[in-house]
């Protein structure tokens, strides 16, 4: 006897003793395997769109910290100043996170919220508080500043 009706056989069998019917048995039997490669409904936090963005590599987040056009008229905006121009991070809520990579940072202005700021190299996070900005220097100064996270909490 095939294999997966010997199975079906048994579990019908012992279905009928503990009330468990064939059809529920059978659907389970002959269930088709996931596919090769199928995704995951689990949320990984990879940062959409993050290839097609010059300058900076955004890694992870939570969502509610992102990019967003610098605008002088918003002061809740995040400010990241390097060497090069300014990055600006909208928060969504009262808290995000993102992790990033960012060369060459002098200074991070945190806008309506308390900002955390890691910078590669530094044992603690620079903590700016709302309405504030704070200079950014590496432990290393060969490195200069490298920001790889943003975290942001309510004022």
């Amino acid at each position: 006897m095939h294999k997966s009706l010997r199975l079906l056989a048994v579990a019908t069998a012992i279905g009928g003793v503990v009330g468990v019917t064939a059809p529920t048995i059978t659907a389970a039997v002959g269930a088709p395997a996931a596919a090769a490669g199928s995704g995951s409904l689990v949320e990984d936090y990879t940062y959409p769109g993050a290839e097609d963005i010059k300058d900076i590599t955004l890694i992870a987040g939570d969502g509610r910290i992102t990019l967003a056009d610098c605008d002088k008229d918003n002061p809740n905006l995040i400010t990241v100043e390097n060497l090069s121009r300014d990055f600006c991070f909208a928060v969504k809520g009262d808290t995000g996170w993102l992790s990033l990579r960012l060369e060459d940072v002098f200074l991070v202005g945190a806008g309506d919220q308390n900002v955390a700021v890691k910078v590669e190299g530094m044992p603690a996070p620079i903590d700016v508080p709302a309405d504030t900005s704070k200079p950014i220097r590496a432990a290393d100064p060969a490195r200069k500043g490298v920001v790889v996270e943003l975290r942001a909490t309510p004022n």
